[in-house]
């Protein structure tokens, strides 16, 4: 019997792990192409993968990846905002057929993640050879960061709770909590390594 509930689940964010060793993504208007069913940005050095929020308002993130126990890499969050046409069917529009999207940082590049010693399982999100991250920093954008992004003012503006970062350092998955993410389509975590091989994520969207 199929259990039957109004929850995402926990899945992988990326088909691969991103090896992408510096930020390359800015902010501003971009074309969507769908590969796979899956909405893609490319920044004219990488292509991202994103995820689309549909009915939900938060998240859950974490992280792993390959390298050792310790070995770190940095990451920005960018929100996303698909255009239609005028005439788009609405509500719920389809994003199939969106002309193009903007992008602006949640989360600025002075935030970092740090892999503990824990692995995955066999056949499981993260694999039996990945690590699973144990620290997480996270930097809200502002004006005033690098890139200067929206984070701190969607906070201000809506008052429905703020990002938390659960980050136990002593081997347990570490979480990134966003409550709300201001009525955004979408979002995509970009990595810059620091000494770890390479990083994926994993999110569970919440009402």
């Amino acid at each position: 019997m199929r259990l039957q509930n109004q929850a995402q689940g926990v899945r992988r964010g990326r088909a691969s792990n991103s090896t992408q060793g510096s930020f390359t993504m800015t902010a501003g208007r971009k074309a969507i192409v769908w590969t796979s069913g899956v909405p893609t940005v490319n920044d004219g050095t990488n292509t991202h993968p994103i995820v689309l929020m549909g009915r939900f308002r938060g998240v859950n993130i974490g992280f792993g990846g390959a390298g050792s126990n310790n070995q770190t890499a940095n990451y920005r969050l960018w929100l996303c905002r698909f255009g239609v046409s005028r005439t788009a069917e609405s509500p719920n529009p389809d994003f199939t057929q969106c002309l193009d999207a903007s992008f602006v940082p949640y989360i600025a590049d002075t935030s970092t993640i740090t892999l503990g010693s824990a692995t995955g399982v066999s056949g499981g999100v993260y694999s039996a050879s990945e690590l699973i991250a144990d620290t997480i920093t996270a930097t809200l954008a502002t004006t005033a960061t690098t890139p200067p992004g929206i984070g701190s003012t969607l906070e201000t503006a809506f008052s429905l709770g703020n990002l938390t970062v659960y980050s136990p350092a002593d081997d347990k998955a570490a979480r990134l909590i966003i409550p709300h993410m201001g009525g955004y389509h979408g979002w995509f975590v970009e990595f810059d390594m620091t000494g770890a091989t390479s990083m994926n994520f994993d999110y569970d969207l919440s009402l």
